[in-house]
């Protein structure tokens, strides 16, 4: 079972991510347009030396705090994972569903002053 604790600081701030193995504290930075949250991941040329886990457990690591975040925090938004970054996204449907749904829907999105200016 994982646990994730935010530590927000104002626009960013610490993701800590405590596994049964390891601690990880990543840093966190709010994105903007679609891109919700960017998180800053060790590559998988430093995953070893950062973190002390095998490197054929890094994608299941790094899916189960995606998954963890999704839930949490961006509960209308799907993830990316690339080299140094874990990315949450969120449509512009479901982006517009939010502006335009109840209460009990915009309550659901975190930090709905990250919604474009635009919609």
């Amino acid at each position: 079972m994982i646990k994730l604790e935010f530590i927000e600081e104002g626009r960013s701030g610490y993701v800590i991510y405590r596994g049964a193995e390891i601690k990880l504290e990543l840093y966190f930075e709010f994105g903007s347009n679609n891109c919700v949250v960017i998180i800053h991941i060790p590559s998988a040329k430093d995953w070893k030396a950062e973190t002390g886990l095998p490197i054929n457990e890094r994608l299941n690591v790094l899916n189960s705090i995606a998954r963890q975040v999704i839930s949490d925090r961006v509960p209308h938004g799907y993830f990316s994972i690339s080299e140094n970054l874990l990315k949450f996204l969120i449509t512009v449907r479901s982006l517009f569903a939010i502006i335009s749904g109840s209460k009990t829907q915009r309550k659901k999105f975190k930090h709905p002053e990250l919604i474009p200016s635009c919609l």
